[in-house]
C-alpha cells in the first residue's frame, strides 16, 4: 500500500489530468505512512491557498521551510519526498485512475470494517455503518470529460426534435403540467396536507399506469397491501371503494378477468413505517428481477415514512435534513435504475384550530377543544395531550440568498449552516452559508 501512496502523491504533483480527476476523492486519512500524510496535507494546504495544482519544487520547498513539523518527521518526510520525486511517472492515465479508484475503495472499506466493529461493540446505531460501506463502494472517478458544444450540433438538433415521452399519469391536466408525464431518472412528490388525498392519488395514478400496460412497483408504508390493492381495484374495476362488501365476489372476479390480459404487472409490497430505505428497495428490485419483473415506475407511499440508509434522525441535524437525505437517496435510485420514483410529502404538520381529531373513545373533537389529559388516536399509537400553548403572532423577515431567491421566515426559523442550526434571532447575517 505504501508504494501506491507514493505513486498517487507523485501524480498529484506532476499530472494535471490525474489531479483533476482524483484529488476530490482523496483525504489525509487514506495515507497510512506518516511522511506521506504530511506530503498530502502540504499539497492540500497549497491547493486551498492557491486553487491550482502544485508542482514538485513548490511542495519540496514548502516542507523544507515548514516550522509546523517536528524535526524527526520532517527529516523522514524530506527523504520520502526525494524518493517520490525520483520515481518514473506512470504514463497511462486510465490505468492510473483505475488503480487509484480501487485503492481508495480498499482503504475506505478497511476503515469501515474497523469502525463498524467499534460501533457494534459499543451498541451504537447501525445506520452509520451502512453509510460508510455505501460511500466506499460508490467511489468512482468519472473519466467522461463532458459534451463538446462545438462538435455535437447534430446530436443536439436531433434531441430538440425528439419526442420525449414521459410516463402518463392518466390525468390530462397533470400530464400537461409535468410535460407529458413523469420522466425517467426523476423523483416526483405529490404534496398535500394531512388527509389531503395523497395515498388516494398515488393509487389512482398507479391504476391508470397499469391499465396502459406499464409495470408498477408500489411500496406502502402506511396502509396494508390489501387496502392498497382495494384502492387500485376501485379505479380499475370502477367499483365504489365503499361498495366492495356489497358487491358479489363473482362480479368482482368477472370485472377483473375481463381486463387482466390488457394490464401491466403490479407488485404491492408493505413495510412498517420508519424501517424501509433505498437499500431495501434495491434488494427487492434484485429479487423481483429474478422473477422477470422489471418496473417502469416505483410508487412509495410515502417519503416521510421512509428511513435513510446513510444516517439517523438523531445525527442528521433535524427533521428537515433527514427528509432531505431520504429524498436525495430516492433521486439517486431513480437515476441508477433509469425510471421515475413517485411519492408524496406532507405539506404541513400544523393543525388548524378547527381540525377534527378522534379521541380514544371514538368521539370526534376539534383541536381547539382539546384539554390537557385528552387521549387522541395517532398513526401508530394513542397520544396524550400534555401541554396546550396559545400561538402568538411573529415578525416576518425576508432572507435573500446569493442566487437572488427570497425566503420569508419567522425570527425563530432555523437554517442548517456550517455553524449549526441558526435563525435570525440567533445570529443569521449576511455572508453566512446556509443550506436552503
Amino acid at each position: 500500500m505504501e508504494e501506491m501512496e507514493n505513486v498517487v502523491l507523485q501524480n498529484l504533483m506532476t499530472n494535471n489530468m490525474y489531479f483533476s480527476k482524483a484529488y476530490s476523492h482523496l483525504s489525509s486519512d487514506l495515507f497510512k505512512d506518516p511522511s506521506n500524510e504530511v506530503i498530502y496535507n502540504t499539497i492540500s494546504e497549497y491547493v486551498n491557498a492557491h486553487s491550482v495544482r502544485p508542482n514538485l519544487k513548490e511542495i519540496g520547498l514548502t516542507i523544507s521551510q515548514s516550522n509546523k513539523i517536528n524535526k524527526t518527521l520532517k527529516s523522514a518526510t524530506l527523504l520520502k519526498f526525494k524518493e517520490i520525486a525520483k520515481d518514473s511517472p506512470v504514463e497511462n492515465l486510465d490505468f492510473m485512475l483505475e488503480k487509484t479508484e480501487l485503492w481508495v475503495q480498499r482503504q475506505k472499506l478497511t476503515e469501515a470494517v474497523f469502525t463498524s466493529a467499534d460501533i457494534i461493540q459499543s451498541d451504537g446505531a447501525f445506520e452509520p455503518i451502512v453509510g460508510m460501506f455505501t460511500d466506499a463502494l460508490q467511489v468512482s472517478f468519472d473519466t467522461d470529460t463532458g459534451m463538446s458544444y462545438q462538435e455535437t450540433i447534430d446530436d443536439r438538433a436531433e434531441y430538440y426534435h425528439r419526442k420525449i415521452q414521459g410516463l402518463s399519469t392518466g390525468i390530462p391536466g397533470m400530464d400537461k403540467a409535468l410535460g407529458d408525464g413523469y420522466m425517467k431518472k426523476t423523483l416526483n412528490l405529490i404534496s398535500a396536507p394531512s388527509h389531503g388525498g395523497k395515498s388516494a392519488l398515488l393509487a389512482c395514478i398507479s391504476a391508470n399506469m397499469v391499465v396502459k400496460g406499464n409495470n408498477i412497483l408500489y411500496i406502502t408504508l402506511e396502509m396494508s397491501e390489501e387496502e392498497t390493492a382495494k384502492r387500485i381495484d376501485a379505479n380499475i374495476l370502477d367499483i365504489d371503494i365503499n361498495e366492495f362488501k356489497n358487491t358479489p365476489m363473482d362480479v368482482i372476479k368477472d370485472k377483473f378477468n375481463k381486463v387482466k390480459d390488457h394490464l401491466g404487472e403490479l407488485v404491492i409490497k408493505e413495510y412498517p413505517a420508519g424501517t424501509f430505505n433505498t437499500l431495501h428497495l434495491e434488494g427487492l428490485m434484485q429479487e423481483l428481477s429474478t422473477k422477470g419483473f422489471v418496473p417502469d415506475a416505483i410508487m412509495i407511499d410515502y417519503l416521510g415514512l421512509m428511513a435513510s440508509s446513510r444516517t439517523t434522525l438523531a445525527t442528521s441535524g433535524g427533521t428537515y435534513m433527514y427528509i432531505k437525505q431520504i429524498a436525495e437517496e430516492c433521486h439517486g435510485f431513480a437515476k441508477k435504475y433509469d425510471l421515475p420514483v413517485i411519492s408524496a410529502a406532507q405539506l404541513n404538520r400544523c393543525l388548524k384550530k378547527d381540525t377534527e381529531v378522534e379521541k380514544e373513545d371514538g368521539t370526534i373533537i376539534e383541536v381547539k377543544d382539546l384539554v390537557i389529559g385528552d387521549i387522541i388516536k395517532g398513526y401508530n399509537k394513542n397520544v396524550t395531550i400534555k401541554q396546550k400553548v396559545v400561538t402568538r403572532k411573529q415578525k416576518i423577515y425576508k432572507v435573500t440568498l446569493a442566487s437572488g431567491k427570497t425566503i420569508s421566515v419567522s425570527g425563530t426559523h432555523r437554517f442548517p449552516s456550517k455553524l449549526g442550526l441558526i435563525s435570525v434571532e440567533t445570529g443569521l447575517k449576511e455572508g453566512i452559508y446556509i443550506n436552503s
